[in-house]
């Protein structure tokens, strides 16, 4: 592992080169997916978690994929309180992520 970055500001320790770090908190517009510009040239991989301390019928599973340096956030929920099966959410849950790039 390559635990030391030299001369990169806000630089984090990875395989093969030095990664920086992107995080915020952003809701989800409501469709999906939901674009998020990271400020990072190319994205490595990403983690979402719901901002919540209750649980409802509203969204409760993010996914995302990558466009360049753009994160998509996907919300899903699940259809009623008696068919789980998952569909695209249509809420504006506040959804905090850190994206790991260049």
């Amino acid at each position: 592992l390559n635990l030391v970055c030299n001369s990169l500001a806000n630089c984090v320790g990875g395989v093969g080169s030095c990664y920086k770090l992107a995080r915020v908190e952003t809701a989800l517009d409501g469709s999906n997916p939901t674009p998020v510009s990271t400020g990072l040239t190319s994205i490595v991989s990403c983690a979402l978690s719901i901002k919540r301390t209750t649980m409802a019928l509203s969204t409760s599973v993010m996914s995302y994929d990558i466009t360049g340096a753009t994160l998509n956030m996907y919300g899903w929920r699940v259809t009623s309180s008696s068919d789980t099966t998952l569909v695209a959410s249509p809420e504006t849950d506040t959804i905090g992520w850190v994206c790991i790039g260049t």
